[in-house]
C-alpha cells in the first residue's frame, strides 16, 4: 500500500510542470482577473484593463513605438512619464485630434492606477482609446457626494467641509507636456492609486537575448620555507566555474569545482547542473535538475528531480514579505554588496553619505545578511545585519506554494547519505483578518512528515506565527519511531526608532522528532557500525534528541551610520548531549575622522566555554577628503582557542577608478609568533587580478588569483547583436550595454567598468521583475549629450541576459550652433 502511494505521489508530482504549462497556454486566467472588475465602467474598458494584466495588447490598436503595425493608423511619440512627482520611466503614445497625449487603460494601469477605476473618453481627443480615469460615483464610496454645509456648522467643521468639497472639485487625473524638458507629469488623486508599487506588467518582461556565459575564479597558492609543514604538495591550486546557457525563456546553469589541496588528489566536483524557466500563469518558476526544497515548514533539502515554486519577486511589494531595511554611510561614491550565506544577490552603487535600502529580497526567509561598502578607493566596510524574516506570512490575495519530485542529493562530505527518492509539497494562503494558513507533506523512502501552521500579521505589533510538525520514521530497531515539534516565531520591526527584533522558539516532545536529514545521519551511523560488528543488534545508537530551542536577534541602529546588535542561541536535548548556548555581540559605527568595528561571543557546550571578541580601527590619513586613497587600521582579537592576535594595517589605491588596490599588514600572535602580508588586486573591464605575498616564522607564501566572465550572445530579432562581451564576476542576471562609437566610457551604476574598444561592456547585476536603468554613466559622457539617450530602462526575468543598445544623441539645438 505504501508503495502504491509513493508511486502515486511520484505521478502527481512530475505531472505538475505539465500543469503548469497547461495553464500558461490557456487564453485567461482567474488570478489576473481583480476581484472588483465589474466596477469598470463599461465593457471596451473592462477589456482593455483584463488584457493589461495579462500583457496582451488591446484587440483594435497595437500601443507601440513607431514602426509597430498599429503605427499606420495612429501617430505615436515616447514620452519620459513623471507620475506624482516620481520617475516612472518612458512610454509611447498615441497624439490625438487636439494634438495632445493621448492615454489608453494600459497606460493608465503602468502609471499605478488601480484596475478598479472608472475611465471616460478624453475630451477633444477624437479617439474613442483615449481615456481619463474618473472618481467614482458609486453611492457606498466615501468620497461619492460631498458633504453640505449645515448652517449651524461649527468653523472647524465647516472648513473641513470646504476642503471636501475642493478635492471633490480637482480632476481625477491631470496631464501636463514639458516640452522643454521633454517629458510628460502626470496627476493622479491619491484613491485611484493602486497599493500595487514595484509591479511590472507581464508585457514589459523581457526574457533576454540567446546567450552562453562563463563566470570563472582561479586561484593558486606556494608555500616553502623550513617551517612549512612537509606534504607531498606545497602548491595548491583551487578553480571555481560556474557554465550557463540561454535559449528562449529556458536557462541552463552547471557549476563546478576544481580543488587540488596540499594532502589528497585533485579532483573535479559538480556542485548542481539544472535548466529552468518563469511559469507567470503561476507566479511561480520550474526547475528541472538539482536544486533544494524551501524551508517553509521543513529544513531545505538538496534533490536531484524537479520543483514548481511560487516566486515572491513576481508579487506586487506590498504582496511579498516584508523586506529588511538595510541603512549604512559611504564616504565617498561606493558599491554595496549584500550577501547571505555568502551568497551575493544585492548591488548597488551609493551617493556620498547615508543611505537606506527598502527593496533588499533575501534569497532565504532567516540568515543574517553582511553588508560591505566598497568605497572608490577599494576600502571596504563590513556589517552584519541580523534577519530572520516570517516565512509563515503571506499577504491577503497572494499564494505560496512549492512542489519538488526527485531523489536527495547528497554532499561529497556525506558519501555514505543515502539518496532515497521523495516528493514534498508546501501551500501557503492568505486569509482575511491578516492571516494566513499554512499545510504541507512530505513523504520519502522510510520517512514521512506533515505540517500546518498559522501566521498573523498584528501591525504595529510585529507578527506572529505557529506551526506544527510531525515526524514518522519507518526502521524496526527504532525506540521512538515518531515526534512532534512546536514552534513559534515572533518579528517586530521599529521604524522610527530603528530597532528590529525576533525570536524562533521550538519545543519537541512525542517521542523523537527527526528531519529526513536526521534520519539518514542515523543510517549512516548504523552502516558504520554494521561494517564493524557484522550487526548493529544491541549497539546503542547516540542519537541527540532534541528537546528545546531558541533563537533571538535585537538591533538598534545608532544614527545613520551606526548599529548595535545581538544573538542568543540554545539549544537542550533530553539524550546525554550537552546542552549548548551561543551569544555574539556587535557594534559598528562609520565616520568622517574614523571608523570603529566591535564583535564579542561566548560559546558553552556542556561546561566548557570559550570566548572571542575583535576590535579594529579604521582612521583616513587624507582626513581633508571624503575620498583619500589611503588608510591605517589597527586590529586585536583573540578566538576560541585564547590567542591573542595585534595587527597594523596600511590600505590606499591608484590609477583611474581607483582600479589599483593594495594592502599591507603586519600582525603578532601569541600561537605562531609575527607576520607580514601584502596584497594588490587589479579591477580591470575584463575580470581582477589578485596577488598577494606573505612571511612568518621560517615560511613563506605566495598567492595569486584571477576573476572574471565570458558573455556570448545573438538576438534572434537584431542578426547585428551578437559578438563576445569579457566582463567582472557575474550576477544571477546581467545586462550587455552596446554604445557603438563610445569605447572607454564609464557604465552607469557600476565602478571600476568601462566600455571595451566595441563600446561594449557587462552589467552584472540587474533587480529580476523590477524596472532597471542601464546605460552609459551621463556624468562623464559629456554635457552636449542628451542624459535621456544615454540610459534605458529594462525590466529583465531571473537569470536573463539583456542586450541594451545605446545610442547617445546632441542635446537640442546644440548641432546648429
Amino acid at each position: 500500500m505504501r508503495k502504491r502511494l509513493l508511486s502515486s505521489a511520484w505521478s502527481l508530482a512530475w505531472l505538475a510542470p505539465a500543469f503548469a504549462f497547461a495553464n500558461e497556454a490557456r487564453s485567461s486566467s482567474a488570478d489576473d482577473v481583480p476581484a472588483d472588475s465589474a466596477r469598470l465602467a463599461d465593457a471596451p474598458f473592462r477589456a482593455a484593463v483584463l488584457g493589461a494584466l495579462k500583457g496582451e495588447p488591446e484587440p483594435d490598436a497595437e500601443a507601440g513605438p513607431p514602426g509597430d503595425e498599429g503605427a499606420l493608423q495612429r501617430e505615436f511619440k515616447r514620452y519620459a512619464v513623471v507620475v506624482n512627482g516620481h520617475w516612472s520611466g518612458f512610454s509611447w503614445l498615441a497624439t490625438g485630434a487636439d494634438g495632445k497625449p493621448c492615454a489608453d487603460v494600459a497606460d493608465w494601469l503602468e502609471w499605478g492606477v488601480m484596475p478598479a477605476a472608472e475611465f471616460a473618453a478624453q475630451a477633444d481627443a477624437g479617439d474613442a482609446r483615449c481615456v481619463m480615469p474618473q472618481r467614482s460615483q458609486h453611492p457606498h464610496d466615501a468620497d461619492a457626494a460631498p458633504p453640505d454645509i449645515p448652517d449651524d456648522a461649527t468653523p472647524e467643521e465647516r472648513e473641513a467641509a470646504e476642503e471636501a468639497l475642493e478635492e471633490a472639485a480637482e480632476p481625477a487625473a491631470r496631464v501636463r507636456y514639458d516640452a522643454h524638458q521633454q517629458q510628460l507629469n502626470v496627476r493622479i488623486v491619491d484613491p485611484l492609486m493602486s497599493r500595487a508599487r514595484g509591479y511590472v506588467a507581464p508585457a514589459r518582461l523581457d526574457n533576454g537575448v540567446d546567450a552562453v556565459r562563463f563566470d570563472y575564479q582561479l586561484s593558486a597558492s606556494h608555500t616553502e620555507g623550513a617551517n612549512a609543514l612537509d606534504y607531498s604538495r606545497r602548491t595548491s591550486a583551487f578553480a571555481t566555474l560556474n557554465a550557463g546557457a540561454n535559449v528562449g525563456v529556458w536557462q541552463f546553469r552547471s557549476n563546478h569545482v576544481y580543488s587540488s589541496p596540499t594532502i589528497g588528489k585533485p579532483e573535479w566536483e559538480r556542485l548542481e547542473t539544472y535548466v529552468q524557466r518563469d511559469v507567470r500563469r503561476v507566479r511561480g518558476k520550474l526547475l528541472l535538475g538539482d536544486g533544494a526544497t524551501d524551508s517553509l515548514l521543513f529544513d531545505s533539502i538538496p534533490f536531484s528531480g524537479a520543483q514548481l515554486a511560487s516566486d515572491d519577486n513576481l508579487l506586487p511589494d506590498h504582496l511579498s514579505a516584508a523586506p529588511p531595511v538595510v541603512r549604512g554611510n559611504a564616504l565617498g561614491s561606493a558599491e554595496v554588496f549584500i550577501r547571505q550565506r555568502g551568497l551575493l544577490f544585492y548591488h548597488a552603487v551609493v551617493a556620498p553619505g547615508p543611505f537606506a535600502f527598502y527593496d533588499v529580497r533575501p534569497p532565504s526567509s532567516s540568515g543574517d545578511l553582511s553588508v560591505t561598502v566598497r568605497e572608490a578607493d577599494g576600502t571596504e566596510h563590513v556589517s552584519v545585519v541580523p534577519f530572520i524574516a516570517m516565512p509563515l506570512l503571506v499577504h491577503q490575495d497572494a499564494i505560496k506554494y512549492a512542489f519538488n519530485a526527485g531523489r536527495y542529493r547528497r554532499a561529497s562530505m556525506n558519501a555514505a547519505f543515502d539518496q532515497p527518492p521523495f516528493v514534498q509539497a508546501t501551500l501557503g494562503i492568505g486569509l482575511p483578518h491578516r492571516l494566513s494558513a499554512f499545510g504541507g507533506a512530505l513523504q520519502a523512502r522510510g520517512y514521512r512528515s506533515m505540517a500546518a501552521g498559522l501566521g498573523w500579521d498584528l501591525g504595529e505589533a510585529g507578527a506572529l506565527s505557529f506551526d506544527l510538525a510531525r515526524s514518522q520514521v519507518d526502521a524496526p530497531s527504532v525506540t521512538m519511531p515518531s515526534g512532534l515539534r512546536f514552534r513559534t516565531r515572533y518579528a517586530k520591526s521599529f521604524a522610527s526608532t530603528g530597532t528590529g527584533m525576533s525570536v524562533d522558539w521550538r519545543q519537541f516532545g512525542g517521542g523523537h522528532f527527526r528531519t529526513m536529514e536526521d534520519m539518514l545521519q542515523r543510517d549512516a551511523d548504523a552502516a558504520f557500525w554494521r561494517d564493524l560488528f557484522g550487526d548493529t543488534d544491541g549497539v546503542p545508537f547516540n542519537e541527540s534528541v532534541p528537546r528545546r530551542q531558541i533563537r533571538l536577534n535585537v538591533q538598534q541602529n545608532v544614527g545613520d551610520t551606526g548599529n548595535v546588535y545581538a544573538t542568543l542561541s540554545a539549544n537542550n536535548y533530553a539524550s546525554s548531549h550537552p546542552a549548548r548556548g551561543t551569544l555574539q555581540l556587535g557594534a559598528t559605527w562609520y565616520g568622517d575622522k574614523f571608523d570603529v568595528d566591535l564583535q564579542a561571543g561566548i560559546r558553552q557546550i556542556g561546561g566548557t566555554r570559550s570566548k572571542s571578541f575583535q576590535a579594529t580601527l579604521s582612521i583616513p590619513l587624507s582626513l581633508g577628503s571624503k575620498t583619500g586613497s589611503l588608510r591605517y587600521g589597527l586590529a586585536a582579537s583573540r578566538d576560541d582557542d585564547g590567542a591573542l592576535v595585534w595587527s597594523n594595517s596600511l590600505s590606499g589605491s591608484a590609477l583611474r577608478d581607483y582600479r589599483l588596490n593594495y594592502a599591507l599588514t603586519q600582525q603578532h600572535s601569541s600561537a605562531v609568533g609575527s607576520e607580514g602580508t601584502g596584497h594588490v588586486s587589479y579591477q580591470g573591464d575584463g575580470g581582477r587580478i589578485d596577488a598577494g605575498y606573505g612571511q612568518g616564522r621560517g615560511y613563506r607564501k605566495v598567492d595569486m588569483a584571477v576573476a572574471g566572465s565570458v558573455v556570448g550572445f545573438h538576438s534572434r530579432d537584431d542578426r547585428a547583436a551578437k559578438g563576445i562581451v569579457l566582463g567582472q564576476s557575474l550576477g544571477d542576471t546581467i545586462a550587455v550595454v552596446d554604445a557603438p562609437g563610445y569605447a572607454d566610457a564609464s557604465v552607469d551604476g557600476q565602478l571600476s567598468t568601462r566600455t571595451d574598444a566595441r563600446g561594449r561592456a557587462i552589467i552584472s547585476y540587474l533587480t529580476p521583475y523590477r524596472v532597471n536603468r542601464v546605460g552609459l554613466d551621463s556624468l562623464t559622457a559629456g554635457e552636449d549629450l542628451d542624459y535621456g539617450s544615454l540610459l534605458r530602462e529594462v525590466a529583465p526575468v531571473s537569470g536573463s541576459v539583456l542586450y541594451v543598445p545605446i545610442h547617445p544623441q546632441k542635446m537640442p539645438g546644440l548641432d546648429s550652433r
